[in-house]
């Protein structure tokens, strides 16, 4: 759903580059020196309004960038995924989409493909949730 339909070679949910044009950027990152100097080239400090970086083909905004978002899974290791079912999940859930403090340097979490994790009690204030809903035959 973050990559769309005709992105889904693509490494963000808008297309092959982190800015578009070399100057447009896409979503809501840290710009500058991390973490000495923000130059908010993308116009925020900190959180953006929803949907400021426009939407997909889905009509999603922000898939990557803003707030890191909650997901249901349970984090375990890719290796662990070969196995039929996690006996103990432990207690840290995966976070999906990067924040306004990810930054080239050291962080790539508004890439589609990465993913971060956290405790379940944790809250910061780079973190946020998004709503889910269930739908047949989006595709059709």
């Amino acid at each position: 759903a973050a990559r769309g339909i005709s992105l889904r070679d693509n490494p963000y949910s808008w297309g092959q580059e982190l800015l578009e044009n070399d100057t447009t950027y896409m979503a809501n990152t840290w710009n500058g020196v991390f973490p000495i100097i923000n130059t908010i080239d993308d116009g925020y400090l900190t959180t953006s309004p929803v949907g400021t970086f426009g939407t997909n083909q889905f009509d999603l905004s922000d898939m990557g960038g803003n707030v890191w978002e909650w997901t249901s899974d349970w984090y375990r290791s890719y290796e662990e995924y070969n196995q039929p079912y996690t006996i103990n999940p432990g207690s840290q859930k995966v976070l999906r989409g990067g924040s306004f403090l990810c930054h080239t340097s050291y962080c790539h979490g508004y890439r589609v493909s990465a993913r971060s994790y956290t405790p379940i009690d944790n809250s910061m204030f780079h973190l946020g949730f998004r709503g889910v809903k269930s739908v047949d035959n989006i595709l059709d």
